[in-house]
């Protein structure tokens, strides 16, 4: 077992869906935490909207509130349930 496992054949399946979700929303940004799993659920949203994912660490919650305030337009932010509900939150969600 590995602390940062890859996703499963179900978890690609899954981030193949978000990008088709969310073909027809013009994305400024995607977000991802450094760990394979974030990166992996990013990357077909990230290509099909010639965006680069940006990496914010995990244990940044701060830089990430910080680069969400300031960006501009619909991003994606692909995180852990334990840290989006601190970036909700920090955003003025209630």
């Amino acid at each position: 077992m590995t602390s940062d496992p890859v996703l499963s054949a179900a978890g690609r399946a899954r981030a193949a869906r978000l990008a088709a979700m969310l073909k027809d929303m013009k994305l400024t940004a995607v977000f991802s935490t450094e760990f394979k799993r974030t990166q992996q659920t990013a990357a077909p949203t990230a290509k099909a909207q010639q965006l680069t994912v940006t990496t914010v660490p995990a244990d940044q919650t701060a830089a990430l509130v910080d680069k969400l305030k300031t960006a501009s337009g619909a991003v994606l932010v692909v995180g852990h349930s334990n840290t989006l509900p601190e970036v909700m939150t920090a955003l003025g969600v209630t």
